[in-house]
């Protein structure tokens, strides 16, 4: 099967179990019927883009094969799941089609820079375990043991200094 003409006739009537017509070819593709007789007499050189991709939906056949002749006749069931039904995946999502939808993606975002750091009192120390643990040293800080700089914080907080490994 050199040409376009020959693989889609075999795609059409002799791996169906029912012959497909040149008219039904039309209303799956979303073309008119004069385009799909192109095709299948040979008028027409070539199958391309979203015709190719939904003729070959339609046909149950590998788009690489319906358009060239190479690569397996049927799609293997790896290649399905690699497909994405785009239009069902917005409908349960809920993601609409206007500009404002892809607006997220044209926005460039600055990184994070606090415009003020805050110093809060350090109120308690603890020594860090091995295993991940801390254990409380008892002593609790009056604040007369230093600040540690904090970038968000409340009006109370504190910090808790950390010693060991």
């Amino acid at each position: 099967m050199n040409t376009l003409a020959e693989r889609l006739r075999y795609a059409m009537e002799v791996l169906p179990p029912k012959k497909i017509k040149g008219v039904e070819l039309a209303r799956a593709v979303g073309v008119k019927p004069p385009s799909v007789s192109d095709w299948l007499s040979g008028k027409s050189k070539t199958m391309e883009g979203e015709n190719l991709l939904r003729a070959s939906k339609f046909l149950n056949v590998n788009p690489s094969w319906l358009a060239s002749g190479t690569g397996e006749i049927q799609s293997s069931t790896r290649d399905k799941f690699k497909q994405l039904d785009i239009e069902a995946f917005k409908k349960k999502y809920n993601i609409s089609d206007s500009d404002e939808a892809l607006l997220f993606s044209t926005i460039i975002e600055k990184p994070f820079t606090p415009s003020s750091k805050r110093w809060v009192p350090v109120k308690a120390y603890s020594k860090m375990g091995m295993d991940g643990y801390f254990t409380d040293m008892g002593y609790e800080g009056n604040a007369g043991d230093g600040y540690v700089p904090t970038h968000s914080a409340g009006p109370r907080a504190y910090g808790i200094k950390g010693t060991g490994d």
